[in-house]
């Protein structure tokens, strides 16, 4: 039908899996499927992330740090990826605003 969306994020390869299944068993055209990579950051993701770590104080050792370096340091050291950010760390900070 046309009033279905799929929407599917994962770390595996699952998300080939059920490519696969979409195409094979349900006969949903290729072209009908969008893959987007959530894993990766774009450029306006990451500027957000570095005012919510400048606004927030949560840049650690690397506080003292210009905007470039900032910057570089998200691309190139942490690779634009979410799984190379250590969250934790902000996230614990985080929570004493949060009551949780």
């Amino acid at each position: 039908p046309d009033n279905i969306y799929v929407l599917a994020a994962c770390r595996t390869s699952m998300s080939e899996v059920l490519f696969d299944r979409l195409i094979h068993e349900y006969g949903i055209s290729e072209t009908a499927i969008s893959v987007q990579n959530i894993e990766i950051i774009n450029d306006g993701e990451r500027q957000e992330l570095i005012a919510l770590l400048d606004e927030y104080n949560l840049w650690g050792v690397n506080a003292t740090k210009t905007a470039k370096e900032k910057e570089n340091l998200i691309k190139k050291t942490y690779k634009n990826s979410k799984r190379y950010i250590n969250t934790t760390k902000c996230v614990k900070r985080l929570r004493c605003f949060t009551n949780n």
